[in-house]
């Protein structure tokens, strides 16, 4: 975890990816910012972080091991209480831009994507009030 979770004028990012490279680069990127980040591997993991902890952005990938992206929005959805702003990535082109908009993310990122224009992103959504 970057950053101090315990600060409650931090604001909070979960980053799910079963990439290690990906959720550690965006750790650094989104704690040289000021955001407290989480990590999850999966969407499994990244449910019982966001139960837990109550992410003001959730980052997650649709393509991952045990809950893909898929399933964990539809669980997450289901999870009483205030929800985060969510942002889909994947590495699929327009295909899954359209099963993303079928979700009703916030915002979609194909990968590779601009370190700079999600960061943009998360300060605008991050400043959201908590639905």
């Amino acid at each position: 975890m970057t950053g101090r979770p315990d600060n409650p004028d931090r604001k909070r990012v979960l980053v799910i990816d079963d990439d290690p490279a990906i959720c550690q680069m965006l750790a650094d990127a989104l704690g040289d910012e000021g955001y407290a980040v989480l990590t999850a591997e999966d969407g499994a993991d990244g449910l019982r972080r966001a139960r837990d902890w109550r992410p003001h952005v959730i980052l997650c990938d649709l393509v991952m091991p045990r809950m893909n992206g898929f399933e964990f929005v539809r669980n997450y959805r289901q999870t009483p209480g205030p929800h985060a702003a969510l942002f889909v990535m994947t590495a699929a082109g327009a295909t899954a831009r359209a099963a993303v908009e079928a979700l009703s993310a916030d915002e979609f990122f194909p990968k590779p994507f601009e370190v700079t224009r999600l960061l943009e992103s998360v300060a605008h959504h991050a400043h959201l009030p908590v639905a």
